[in-house]
């Protein structure tokens, strides 16, 4: 890369992402180098009780990607997704802003 030139980093959004499927495509696309962020809201638990439950699921996700973001919300309340949605595109911009002054392991710090 040129120097000065910024590196863009693909940013992914995974809706159900605590589910079989999903997860999986989590973990694809953290292994590729994307940010990826899932939304999840662990449904599966209302619909067929706790043999649904997706947590365990979650919590590995959480302690495998470097670079997955998890947000509890209904994609079905659109209002909480809008302001989900413009809380990102500001945390990527701060990202964007301290990664030209720090490394990956001082930033996870904070």
């Amino acid at each position: 890369m040129a120097k000065g030139r910024i590196a863009r980093v693909k940013t992914v959004l995974v809706t159900g992402s605590s589910g079989l499927i999903c997860s999986e495509a989590v973990e694809h696309f953290d292994r590729q180098g994307y940010h990826v962020i899932g939304v999840d809201n662990n449904m599966r638990r209302m619909f067929f009780g706790p043999p649904g439950d997706t947590t365990w699921i979650l919590e590995r996700l959480k302690s495998v990607p470097s670079n997955f973001l998890h947000a509890n919300i209904d994609i079905r309340d659109r209002v909480l997704l809008r302001r989900f949605s413009a809380a990102i595109v500001s945390i990527s911009s701060c990202m964007v802003r301290l990664s030209r002054r720090t490394t990956r392991r001082e930033i996870s710090r904070l």
